[in-house]
């Protein structure tokens, strides 16, 4: 939701806003324009500053709680190591079907089926 120029990313204008509307012909209501605009404003806003390294995510549920981030690191921790021991079961098994295809031998008249 930006505009590139040469000096970098801007908002979107407000003459590009009132084109889209007449070129899709969306009537926009002046509400809606001024969301738009803000909204670009906030991207391009948050953009700049997301180049920063050591700039903080504006989203932390668990920023004031440091006991609500444990309580999220011990579920992530317990759904990651379900998640391991689930691909091992799973890897366990495919190595059983493969052994059984390899002693599969299709029935005979030498060698019926039991």
């Amino acid at each position: 939701m930006c505009e590139y120029t040469m000096g970098g990313a801007s908002p979107i204008s407000w003459s590009e806003i009132n084109a889209f509307s007449i070129a899709s012909g969306v009537n926009l209501d002046c509400w809606e324009k001024e969301a738009l605009r803000t909204m670009s404003e906030q991207y391009c806003s948050w953009m700049h500053k997301g180049k920063e390294p050591a700039l903080q995510s504006p989203y932390n549920p668990f920023k004031e709680s440091e006991e609500a981030m444990g309580v999220q690191r011990e579920l992530v921790n317990s759904q990651w190591k379900a998640m391991k021991a689930a691909r091992k079961a799973s890897k366990g098994q495919e190595k059983t079907k493969s052994a059984d295809k390899a002693n599969y031998r299709p029935a005979t008249k030498e060698t019926p089926m039991l």
